[in-house]
């Protein structure tokens, strides 16, 4: 942090202060009763004592000729000596002493001397007047140092503190120092000016008064009025290379940086307080050579100093106890503690560092590297903002402490507050956060944690966004600070929790997912980074456009747009993620509670979508390849597809492979729009139902069911033990547009199967029902072909009846044959097999068939074959059976013709016939009766039941029902007896 380097101006602001060196080097020698004088000032030539006994002492501290060397008047306390040639009294009581210099030797090796020259000498004010009999001063009250005063030291045998401070007419009181003279200061290679200087000194009575501090060495505070500029040229610091000393001093040299700093109010110090202090307008500078300078402006910027004890004068209060009250004496260590900048706002810009940092006040704490930033409280809109290259944090409060100058400790970050910032390793993405409550990092025995609280927000990019209550991430501990690893991401998050509340859910958005929960975790597990492998040569089939994926889930792994989206609602989210460098793979998610899941198509409409709903649902990586497979369970688990539903206890889908399966019961239901048997339009799509009892697979083609299966229409009903169902093309469930309903294509059922189908007319009146009972049954829907094997059943029931006429029956008898009160049953039971086409409605029985056709009440009443037949009855028996849809009526009736072989055998109440063939063509009203080459068609009949029979043998017997009119060919034997006619 730059602010760091703000400690280096406060430690050099005790050394080139004027304050301070004109009360050690005046004040102390003349004031403090410890001082020790010559016994006498009258001997050597009256005054004073000669400095011959100390030249050896002030060897080197000045030029060859100077007065200082000649015989010059010497007092001494300690390491400092005042000299002067002479002195005279006033008449106004005070004494004036010239030339005047003032020498303190160091104590130790590593310290450097210091020398005070007032040519034009200084003049005392005492408490009682001069003695000259006595030769004994009095106590000074107060003086002026006159002209010219020039201090300086040659600075220590390292090359360093080189001092050197001129000002003019300083007064001195017991009370105060000032001058309203300029003041120039040179430490080194750093300087000040100003004028108008002010030092408040502490009373040395009432120093040690409990509860009041006497300040440093007797000096309470200090204020320059005026500062015109104050530049400090901060100590470079240490070469890494220490083996070559050239090389060494180049690199101090390059790093040596110069600070100004000036500002339009007062400078001062507060010794008491340990606190300087700039006001108005203050503006410092950092002039980085070959960078951009840094700089910070505010209204006032205070500086808490802490005073440091040396290492030599812990030793001496260890070891010189005696010497404790003259090290106090001297200028102490004093460094920084914290830094204070107050403005509206107060602005660092340290462009060298990439930093900008503002607000109405920021306080930097240099011992606990502690950084804290307020904003105008009586501004509920005003936020301080700290920018670090492409990051930035508004807030109300920033409270941050540092574990080293790159590394973050803790921080606090009070609300409403946004964080800005940028991927680099994804194309500088952008990121931000937000929160109302308060943002905080904190170090963990695990690493370092972030927390956000209250309408926590954190978006990247421009659609990716989470949103909570709370947020919270563990960051691993050995991640913090480490170097960064090629292909790794910057940071290594190990959990993530995001909290919600009864007012606000856990949001999560992006171009792929959105979720709404009550809580989001999630936990990331790191491989290692795989060393890139040489590429082969592309070949043709490498450089044909591989399709895209569509699975949302495998997307989130390779970061590419898609035109569909996953939507998510549930009480909890679990997550467990994988990074291999910049790669971050889905292991698994767990959603409990409620959970929703749906994938919609950006361009279609969101009805038309991918959907299930269940109590908790799994997705797991199966292979490490961003293959998902989900595993929903719930009572029920329900899939919504545009075309097809399911509910299920326990349901699984792989998306990759496209499979979709349970192993326990359930239902689907889809939506057809045409007829399942007729293939015709329907005016308004159907919906079908299918139930199981035991299990279901399907593959987004072929399905199929078992245990118990029920497949319903509005007017079909299909049931039976195992169902398989093909689809003319293949679902895909990522991919459901809802443009078209699914096309059967086959329908096969196996084990007791039984077949419904009911028909009405145009205003939706019932006009028959039928019933097919069979082993098996395979049905292609697309073509209409319809296999049944056997042995089977067959029953129907159809509005209206027509009775059967054969030869025999008279007008009288038979009004009308037809019965538009009565239903028409019929029953055929087969042995072998049924085949036909649905779509033509033309069907054919093989194997022992028998047929019951006769007249019944009601929709729910059967004829037993077995029994005595009705008046209207007709029982039939062949080896097959053919029946097949005949023209439309101009009635508008649909029409029957009817081919029956083999053996063929008909019974009535007042006929029986047999032959080898029977044909009926219902819109002709024609019966055709035929014989074998060797055997004739026999028809035998009466009147009434009860009268005579009569018998006719033929080749062939023609009928016609509506006439009754019969034609013979080929006739044996004609009985026209009993014929009634």
């Amino acid at each position: 942090m730059w602010l760091t380097q703000i400690k280096r101006i406060g430690s050099s602001f005790g050394a080139v202060l004027v304050s301070y060196w004109c009360y050690a080097l005046i004040v102390v020698p003349l004031i403090e009763p410890t001082l020790t004088r010559a016994k006498s000032i009258g001997s050597q030539r009256g005054y004073g004592r000669s400095t011959e006994p100390f030249q050896s002492e002030l060897e080197g501290f000045f030029p060859e000729g100077a007065w200082e060397m000649g015989d010059a008047k010497v007092l001494r306390s300690g390491t400092t000596s005042l000299l002067f040639q002479d002195y005279k009294p006033n008449e106004n009581g005070t004494i004036h002493i010239y030339p005047c210099t003032v020498v303190v030797r160091p104590e130790t090796a590593d310290q450097a001397p210091l020398i005070m020259q007032a040519p034009e000498g200084a003049i005392l004010r005492l408490n009682r007047p001069l003695d000259l009999k006595s030769g004994q001063f009095g106590q000074p009250v107060a003086g002026r140092l006159q002209g010219k005063i020039r201090i300086h030291s040659p600075g220590r045998s390292d090359g360093t503190g080189q001092l050197l401070i001129e000002t003019s007419n300083v007064q001195i009181t017991t009370k105060r120092l000032w001058t309203a003279n300029s003041v120039n200061v040179h430490f080194d290679q750093s300087y000040a000016r100003g004028s108008d200087l002010i030092i408040q000194l502490a009373p040395q009575r009432n120093s040690a008064q409990a509860g009041v501090s006497p300040g440093w060495a007797g000096i309470r505070s200090i204020e320059l009025v005026k500062l015109d500029e104050l530049h400090i040229q901060l100590d470079p610091k240490p070469s890494v290379d220490s083996t070559n000393q050239s090389k060494q001093a180049i690199s101090m040299a390059e790093r040596t940086v110069p600070v100004k700093v000036t500002c339009s109010g007062p400078f001062g110090i507060d010794f008491q307080q340990k606190v300087v202090t700039f006001d108005e307008q203050v503006h410092l500078r950092c002039l980085n050579p070959g960078q951009p300078e840094d700089s910070l402006r505010c209204d006032r910027l205070q500086m808490f100093l802490v005073e440091q004890a040396t290492e030599a004068a812990v030793k001496d209060q260890e070891t010189k106890p005696d010497v404790r009250k003259s090290r106090q004496r001297n200028m102490p260590k004093l460094d920084p503690q914290r830094i204070v900048a107050e403005g509206n706002p107060a602005v660092l810009d340290a462009r060298s560092k990439s930093v900008h940092i503002s607000g109405h006040k920021l306080m930097y704490d240099l011992v606990h590297r502690r950084f804290r930033l307020w904003a105008d409280k009586q501004n509920p809109t005003d936020q301080v903002l700290f920018r670090f290259q492409t990051h930035q944090v508004l807030a109300r409060e920033l409270d941050a402490t540092m574990q080293d100058q790159k590394n973050l400790e803790r921080l606090r970050a009070k609300g409403p507050g946004v964080y800005r910032g940028s991927l680099p390793d994804r194309g500088q993405e952008p990121v931000q956060a937000s929160w109302q409550g308060v943002l905080s990092i904190d170090q963990v025995d695990a690493g370092q944690v972030l927390k956000m609280r209250e309408d926590a927000s954190i978006m990247v990019g421009l659609e990716s966004r989470v949103d909570a209550y709370h947020i919270e991430v563990l960051f691993d501990r050995q991640a913090v600070g480490a170097p960064a690893v090629k292909g790794e991401l910057p940071l290594r998050p190990r959990r993530m929790a995001a909290v919600s509340t009864p007012d606000q859910a856990v949001r999560v958005v992006s171009p792929e997912l959105t979720a709404l929960t009550g809580r989001l975790s999630a936990a990331f597990t790191y491989r290692p980074q795989v060393e890139d492998q040489p590429k082969p040569t592309a070949t043709l089939a490498d450089r044909q456009p591989r399709p895209p994926a569509t699975n949302p889930v495998n997307r989130l792994r390779r970061q590419e747009s898609s035109e569909r989206r996953m939507d998510v609602s549930c009480r909890e989210i679990e997550m467990q993620l994988s990074v291999q460098g910049k790669q971050v793979s889905i292991d698994q998610i767990d959603l409990r509670g409620q959970t929703r899941l749906a994938q919609l198509d950006r361009a279609a409409d969101p009805t038309k979508s991918f959907e299930i709903a269940a109590d908790a649902m799994r997705i797991l990586d199966r292979d490490g390849s961003g293959s998902h497979v989900l595993v929903a369970v719930g009572n029920p688990v329900d899939i919504r597809t545009a075309k097809f539903t399911v509910r299920t206890d326990k349901l699984q889908l792989d998306q990759a492979d496209n499979l979709l399966w349970t192993d326990g019961a359930g239902r689907m239901t889809m939506l057809i729009d045409r007829d399942l048997t007729t293939q015709r339009a329907l005016a308004a799509p159907q919906q079908i139902t299918l139930d199981w009892q035991d299990r279901m697979h399907f593959n987004g083609q072929l399905a199929s069911f078992h245990g118990n299966v029920d497949l319903r229409s509005p007017q079909r009903r299909l049931r039976s033990a195992r169902l398989g169902v093909q689809f003319e093309r293949r679902i895909e469930f990522s991919k459901s547009d809802g443009k078209q309903a699914p096309e059967i294509h086959t329908i096969q059922a196996d084990g007791n199967v039984l077949v419904e189908n009911r028909e009405l007319d145009n205003r939706s009146q019932l006009t028959s029902v039928s019933y097919l009972q069979v082993p098996h049954i395979r049905y292609d829907h697309l073509a209409g072909d319809m296999f049944a094997e056997g042995p089977g059943r067959v029953v129907t029931h159809r509005r209206g009846f027509q009775t059967m006429q054969l030869p025999g029956a008279t007008a009288k008898e038979t009004p009308s044959n037809v019965d538009d009160a009565a239903v028409s049953f019929i029953q055929v039971d087969f042995q072998n097999q049924i085949t036909g086409n649905m779509q033509r409605r033309a069907a054919e029985f093989q194997g022992q068939v028998k047929v019951i056709y006769g007249p019944v009440q009601s929709w729910n009443e059967s004829i037993n074959s077995d029994a005595v037949l009705g008046e209207k009855d007709v029982l039939m028996s062949c080896d097959r059976l053919s029946f097949a849809e005949g023209p439309t009526t101009p009635e508008g009736q649909r029409t029957v013709n009817l081919v029956a072989q083999e053996n063929t055998y008909v019974e009535g109440k007042t006929f029986t016939a047999r032959g080898q063939r029977l044909s009926y063509e219902q819109q002709k009203k024609l019966l055709i009766l035929e014989g074998a080459a060797r055997s004739d068609a026999v028809l035998s009949h009466q009147a009434r039941v009860g009268a005579p029979r009569s018998e006719t043998v033929a080749r062939k017997i023609l009928f016609w029902t509506d006439t009754q009119r019969v034609e013979v060919d080929d006739a044996r034997y004609i009985d026209l007896s009993n014929l009634g006619l």
